[in-house]
């Protein structure tokens, strides 16, 4: 599987963030028909 995540870690690093790679998951919104994702809270917790 080919990646083309290291333009994006590399704008995550420099903004001090962190990257987070969810395949290929496209675009998380309702549109994209995302309900309700486990993963995806975990992740939205661990900014609180």
């Amino acid at each position: 599987m080919r990646c083309f995540c290291k333009p994006h870690k590399f704008f995550a690093d420099s903004w001090g963030s962190e990257f987070v790679n969810i395949d290929k998951a496209g675009h998380i919104n309702v549109s994209s028909r995302h309900t309700y994702w486990d993963e995806g809270m975990q992740i939205l917790k661990k900014l609180d």
